[in-house]
């Protein structure tokens, strides 16, 4: 296996762990007061999405992307990343029993993103 397909890997496993935590049904969730964190399901979502971010862009880095395209590239996975994130949302709504749709849970999925693409650019772009 290349290791282009090695960095393949943990992308998609990612994604899988997300789908199968953001399908979670709502009665099997601990309550809010589980860890008495403040909006703790908020740190969740940017810590999901940064992770998505930095993989996803990780693995196209590694693949060759021409130079002068790899920032717009980055952000493209981020924008991904999001789209995932608001499906997702819809998915909650429509098909998860007891799960809802949450506008802010968008917005820390686009915070997680951000993060994740200012997280790559410093630790994988060496131009």
């Amino acid at each position: 296996m290349g290791i282009y397909n090695r960095l393949l890997l943990p992308f998609i496993g990612w994604v899988i762990f997300c789908t199968v935590l953001l399908t979670i049904p709502g009665d099997s969730l601990p309550g809010e007061s589980w860890l008495n964190i403040p909006h703790l399901d908020k740190y969740i979502h940017i810590f999901l999405f940064s992770v998505m971010t930095v993989l996803m862009s990780r693995w196209l880095l590694k693949k060759g992307i021409p130079y002068h395209r790899d920032k717009l590239y980055i952000i493209v996975c981020a924008l991904i990343a999001l789209a995932y994130g608001i499906a997702m949302e819809y998915v909650q709504k429509y098909w998860i029993p007891l799960r809802s749709f949450d506008y802010t849970d968008i917005i820390a999925d686009g915070v997680g993103a951000i993060l994740g693409v200012v997280i790559t650019v410093f630790y994988y772009l060496k131009h």
